[in-house]
């Protein structure tokens, strides 16, 4: 049987929550540990450079961006909403595994329905109901799930491509070792 996991193991602690123009997002100010970023563009037009590169962000889709990413330049003057969130205890040493890089997540149903519903109650009031805060947390949870599998994915094939390599490494040493004679399959 597998080991139970503690429930207080992955807590993430929201930290800030609203739509603001995504250039803006920079200047935001949180203070203590650093922060994740949850984004979703309302349309094109935004992107974020990273060091050397620039990366165009597409509209209608979360954008998780790690506190390692946290000296990127926004620019673009679309609106998204966005989520500040820390992450707390275990989830931080796993989270690493994540790298620093924004992590553009693939369109998912449940996801942009809590988008929806979520950019709803956040121009309906001026402050964020239990209702709220318990959105932008599962949003937030269901972002970091998606992020870890596309992670693993990436993990998982760089294993394959290991394992080929290394399971081709004395064919390819033979063919080296002789050239010069006729090789068929069979003796490969």
């Amino acid at each position: 049987m597998p080991e139970a996991v503690g429930v207080d193991t992955y807590q993430l602690h929201l930290i800030w929550l609203g739509v603001v123009s995504f250039a803006d997002a920079g200047s935001i100010d949180v203070s203590g540990p650093a922060t994740w970023r949850l984004s979703f563009l309302d349309r094109a037009g935004a992107s974020l450079e990273v060091g050397e590169t620039r990366i165009s962000l597409p509209a209608g889709r979360a954008i998780l961006i790690p506190p390692g990413s946290a000296a990127a330049k926004p620019d673009g003057d679309v609106p998204q909403i966005l989520i500040r969130f820390q992450l707390r205890l275990a989830a931080v040493e796993h989270a690493a595994a994540l790298g620093t890089e924004p992590i553009m997540l693939p369109p998912d149903e449940l996801r942009d329905r809590l988008c929806v519903q979520l950019r709803r109650d956040l121009e309906a009031s001026s402050t964020a109901s239990v209702a709220t805060c318990s959105r932008a947390k599962a949003l937030v949870n269901l972002s970091v799930a998606a992020a870890f599998d596309l992670r693993r994915d990436v993990l998982d094939d760089g294993e394959r491509d290991d394992d080929a390599e290394r399971q081709l490494r004395p064919v390819l040493r033979y063919i080296d070792e002789h050239l010069e004679d006729p090789l068929d399959n069979a003796r490969l």
